[in-house]
């Protein structure tokens, strides 16, 4: 599964570090998988939403998400 593009719709947000110092919830994000792992995966992340919708700007690109978090993931290419 490593270097899939993927979109992932998440099950409960988790709160990622915005470049603007604040903390925000994500639900929805499409990247590329870099890390696959037993308990989850890393996601080099390239487009982050909130649950309004709202595109949002990471502190990092590097995402790890648990399996446990995930409700749908759909492998783009």
């Amino acid at each position: 599964m490593e270097n899939k593009k993927v979109s992932v719709q998440l099950h409960t947000p988790i709160l990622i570090e915005v470049k603007t110092g604040q903390s925000q919830h994500v639900f929805n994000i499409s990247g590329t998988i870099s890390f696959w792992h037993q308990g989850g995966f890393v996601l080099k992340a390239e487009d982050l939403k909130s649950e309004k919708g709202e595109k949002l700007d990471p502190l990092s690109s590097e995402i790890f998400l648990p399996f446990h978090k995930v409700d749908h993931m759909m492998i783009l290419a």
